[in-house]
């Protein structure tokens, strides 16, 4: 994903979203909803299939795909 041309691993999208729902809790700006709970579950994938761009000597090894990312096979 891009936003304003700098590349955005889906993790971060993730974290941000899990991240705005945990501040707004806290805040009380939202309670706890069907939509909230679809947002921390879209998040929560969103970390979860691009977990190996947590870390930098996995970052960018695997293929994409809508399920978790995997390594592709020789």
């Amino acid at each position: 994903m891009y936003v304003c041309g700098l590349r955005v691993h889906e993790f971060t999208l993730g974290l941000a979203v899990l991240a705005v729902l945990l501040a707004g809790g806290f805040a009380e700006v939202w309670d706890l909803t069907h939509r909230t709970e679809v947002a921390a579950l879209f998040g929560t994938w969103l970390v979860g299939k691009d977990w190996r761009d947590l870390f930098p000597s996995k970052r960018n090894t695997a293929a994409w795909s809508l399920l978790p990312h995997r390594v592709p096979r020789d």
